[in-house]
């Protein structure tokens, strides 16, 4: 009876520990975007205050996702999310290229198209 318990738990123990290897799905995409919009809510709250290098550092976090991730359903939103970080930054061209971008990639995409049209405009009205 034992020998079963420790033989069934060692099972479990090792199931848990491969699934836990494999997680390369939509779920890994979405932990890592959830705590990368966290960082991006504060830099939300008051633009001014936060310094230059966390814009860098939440931007090369969502292009590493894109990298990692290139074939997500999230990818086409974290392209805008690249976008909505130069405009706190003031960066107008960057942004104006990463909706571009998101434009040129997803055409086929019509809400996510007007989306990134909406926000060149938006670029050009506050430049």
């Amino acid at each position: 009876m034992k020998r079963t318990v420790i033989f069934l738990s060692g099972i479990l123990i090792t199931t848990f520990i491969v699934l836990s290897l494999l997680d390369s799905g939509e779920y890994a995409v979405e932990k890592k975007l959830w705590r990368i919009q966290r960082e991006y809510q504060e830099l939300l709250r008051d633009p001014k205050i936060v310094p230059e290098q966390k814009y860098d550092v939440v931007n090369s976090e969502y292009q590493n996702i894109v990298k990692q991730f290139p074939n997500s359903k999230l990818t086409p939103r974290i392209y805008l999310q690249i976008g909505r970080v130069y405009i706190l930054k003031k960066e107008f061209d960057e942004a104006r290229q990463a909706f571009q971008e998101v434009i040129n990639r997803y055409a086929d995409n019509g809400p996510l198209c007007a989306e990134a049209l909406f926000n060149i405009g938006k670029t050009f009205e506050s430049d």
